[in-house]
């Protein structure tokens, strides 16, 4: 039983340090140079806000559609943001800082865009999502979090084991 409760505080502790939350908003003008069969450029106006690591406001603008509804797949481990990945509707919106590449991708009718911006196999850049407005703040836990969890926890299942 001992065993038991000393893994489960050590699940715990160690799941409750590594969590983060992210806020951050931003706006960015989207711009596809690819060669789809669209009258190229196409331009597009994204933005959106981010509250304890979920969308709380989208907005995505682009070919005359428009999409108000994403989840957000961030990835800011240790406290750097490195990723903002918001899926919508049939498409994707992604910034991977550490790489500095945007990608974007969406489903438009009989075709799939996907389009970077990276140069690459022979051709320029497909596509930019360069932020016209940013701001961003991650949250760690405290590492002592987890310690005295873990000791709560112990001192829990000692305290009962007396009173047996």
């Amino acid at each position: 039983m001992l065993r038991f409760a000393v893994l489960t505080a050590l699940g715990l502790s160690s799941s409750l340090a590594s969590a983060y939350t992210i806020t951050a908003s931003g706006e960015a003008p989207i711009i596809y140079y690819g060669e789809e069969g669209l009258e190229l450029p196409v331009e597009g106006l994204a933005s959106f806000s981010l509250l304890d690591s979920k969308v709380v406001g989208f907005s995505f603008t682009w070919d005359g559609m428009t999409w108000n509804s994403a989840v957000c797949n961030c990835l800011a481990p240790y406290g750097v943001l490195e990723e903002i990945d918001l899926l919508f509707g049939a498409g994707e919106l992604r910034w991977n800082f550490l790489e500095g590449l945007f990608t974007f991708s969406r489903e438009a009718g009989p075709w799939d865009i996907q389009a970077a911006s990276e140069e690459g196999h022979g051709t320029e850049r497909q596509a930019t999502g360069a932020f016209r407005s940013f701001s961003h703040s991650v949250e760690v836990p405290e590492s002592s979090s987890g310690s005295l969890l873990l000791l709560g926890l112990l001192g829990l299942f000692f305290t009962t084991r007396r009173h047996a």
